[in-house]
Parts: structure tokens; C-alpha cells; sequence
């Protein structure tokens, strides 16, 4: 019995180291696959160095400021760049500044009418506009006539 009881203790222990080794080769090739994970992360990680990336657009905002600095300092480009920003958009201020200034010129024009009216005695006041107002003059004549007729 006693040498049942051994043989059956050396199987155990045969069964027990067999398991032993069995565990061991299954977390040494874990180990190998995480090393493997480790490294992958890792050269995945020298990828993007902070450095570089930050070396990277510190360059290429050097880049963009030359390039403006070239664009103003160039004259012509500068010229032909205001030319395409402001021939689109010209017409539209065109309008808009004609419509404002040709009420104020009206307004100033019937102020300027009312002071020749009230500083210029009447048989003066035609020759007074045909000699010192020459760009509205035909305006002037008009209100002129205008008044007359409507205050004989």
C-alpha cells in the first residue's frame, strides 16, 4: 500500500508539473504577444513626438507668414488682390453713395437757392449764377425759372 500511495503521489506530482509547465508556456507566449503590444504602441508613439509635431507648425506658420509678408511687400500682388476685392463689390457702393449724396446735394442745392434768393437782389441773381456757380449752373437756372413763374 505504501508503495501504492507513492506511486500515486509521483503521478500527482508528474500531472501537477506537467500542468506547471503547460501554465507556463500559455504566459510566456502572453508575455511575447504584450511584448510585441508594447512595442507596436511604442514606435506608434515616436510617430507623433510633441516636439516634432510642434516644430512642424511652428514651420509651417513661418511659412504662411512669409508668404503674406511676400504677398505685401509685392506691390502689384497687392494692387491686383484690393483691384478683384473691390471691382465686385463696386457697383452695389457705387449705387448705395449715389443714392445718399444725391439727397444732400438736393438738399444743399435748395439751400444754396435759398440764400441767392434772399442775399442777391432779383436782377442780379441770373447773372450771379452764371458766374460763380458753373458746375450747377443749369440747376440754379431751372429753380430760378421755377420761382419766377410760380412768383411773378
Amino acid at each position: 500500500m505504501d508503495e501504492l500511495k507513492q506511486y500515486s503521489t509521483e503521478i500527482i506530482v508528474g500531472i501537477y508539473t506537467i500542468f506547471n509547465i503547460i501554465v507556463f508556456f500559455i504566459q510566456k507566449a502572453q508575455i511575447n504577444k504584450q511584448k510585441e503590444i508594447i512595442t507596436s504602441m511604442t514606435a506608434f508613439a515616436n510617430l507623433f513626438k510633441i516636439e516634432e509635431v510642434e516644430r512642424y507648425v511652428e514651420l509651417k506658420s513661418k511659412r504662411v507668414m512669409m508668404e503674406a509678408s511676400d504677398i505685401i511687400s509685392d506691390n502689384d500682388k497687392m494692387k491686383d488682390i484690393a483691384f478683384e476685392t473691390v471691382e465686385d463689390r463696386l457697383p452695389n457702393i457705387q449705387e448705395a453713395y449715389s443714392n445718399i449724396m444725391e439727397e444732400k446735394h438736393k438738399e444743399l442745392l435748395l439751400v444754396a437757392f435759398e440764400m441767392v434768393k434772399a442775399v442777391t437782389p432779383k436782377k442780379d441773381r441770373r447773372r450771379f449764377i452764371d458766374n460763380k456757380l458753373h458746375n450747377n449752373k443749369d440747376v440754379f437756372i431751372e429753380l430760378l425759372d421755377d420761382y419766377e413763374n410760380s412768383n411773378p
